[in-house]
């Protein structure tokens, strides 16, 4: 719905949307813009009205000018404006790494802050100030510190994360008051996570519609130990396969487009569908450690090359354009994924 490359709009605005992660300070200004601002604004155009606004990280928080923009459009003050958006909004930060927080020189905002500010009746420096971070102020707008200021409920996504996002963003007050950061742990969305044409009918088999109704009761998950070896391990095998056979299918199609016989070799031409399998799909960053198993590569070949019991491993996972660490743990991982030995 938010995507500006449609016909009609300018060249200029048509490319906004073309690149995610650009390292372009402006253009990842504009597309911030267009997600904070313009995603507002087609809820309002779709007749949605949230009562409560969830940000996760700081990419969208201009979603929370426009909801200022809205409470004053009512006839509330910008003070009143302000308590009520901070009432109903809850923010979730995810990252601890600088290259995860947008931080845009006020130069820079102030060609888009300023006439929005000026057109709406917005206090442009009251704004700039809440955006402000008080350990580093000439830095710039920290859109981080922008949705700590503004959000009632603030949560991290781990109890580590929470320690290490507090000890962070220590400081960062609203008025007098400081930002109070929760931690919980992150789960997932079932009916998304688990695949639904046999696993699902697998649990619906054995555990009846309950797990779906009442997932978190842990009586309910206990009949997974009435699922019959044999049938468990048989759709287990099923969707290995497909996961191999997509894969390779992937790989070869890299080789008839021309790339070099090693590259489709890491791409995963040689996967084995009967081979244990470890997976590592996560956003490759320093903190997430995913060169830990390379740590002994003399210990790695062993255990690939078992001729009894060996073990394949597939990576997936990209790193922040401005991560060169990240980069190079890719560079890393997939010059070893290449070596024929």
């Amino acid at each position: 719905l938010l995507t500006t490359d449609v016909e009609g709009n300018t060249p200029w605005d048509r490319a906004i949307s073309q690149q995610l992660y650009t390292t372009d300070l402006e253009q990842r200004l504009r597309q911030e813009w267009v997600l904070g601002v313009g995603g507002m604004r087609a809820l309002e155009m779709l007749g949605i009205r949230p009562a409560v606004l969830h940000l996760n990280e700081g990419h969208p928080a201009f979603a929370l000018l426009e909801r200022l923009r809205q409470f004053m459009g009512q006839g509330l003050s910008f003070e009143e404006a302000l308590e009520r958006a901070r009432k109903t909004t809850v923010f979730t930060t995810h990252t601890p790494l600088p290259v995860a927080t947008d931080v845009f020189p006020f130069a820079l905002l102030d060609r888009y802050l300023g006439p929005y500010c000026q057109e709406h009746g917005l206090p442009r420096e009251a704004i700039l100030k809440l955006g402000t971070n008080p350990t580093d102020p000439g830095a710039g707008f920290n859109m981080t510190v922008f949705a700590l200021r503004l959000s009632q409920h603030v949560n991290a996504v781990s109890q580590r994360h929470g320690e290490v996002a507090r000890r962070i963003w220590q400081g960062i007050k609203f008025k007098d008051e400081d930002v109070k950061i929760e931690a919980i742990t992150n789960g997932v969305h079932l009916f998304t996570w688990i695949e639904p044409l046999r696993v699902q009918r697998l649990l619906d088999k054995y555990l009846g519609p309950a797990w779906r109704k009442n997932p978190e009761n842990p009586e309910i998950w206990q009949r997974v130990e009435e699922i019959p070896d044999e049938e468990l391990w048989a759709v287990h095998q099923e969707r290995k396969e497909a996961l191999i056979a997509e894969l390779v299918a992937r790989a070869r199609k890299r080789w008839r487009e021309g790339a070099f016989a090693k590259n489709v070799l890491a791409f995963g031409s040689l996967l084995d569908p009967h081979v244990l399998t470890l997976g590592f799909a996560r956003r490759f960053t320093s903190y997430k450690r995913p060169d830990l198993i390379l740590s002994d590569p003399e210990r790695l070949k062993r255990l690939v090359n078992d001729p009894l019991r060996p073990i394949q491993i597939i990576f997936a996972g990209k790193a922040h354009p401005a991560d060169i660490e990240g980069k190079r743990l890719i560079q890393k991982v997939f010059q070893l994924a290449g070596d024929p030995a």
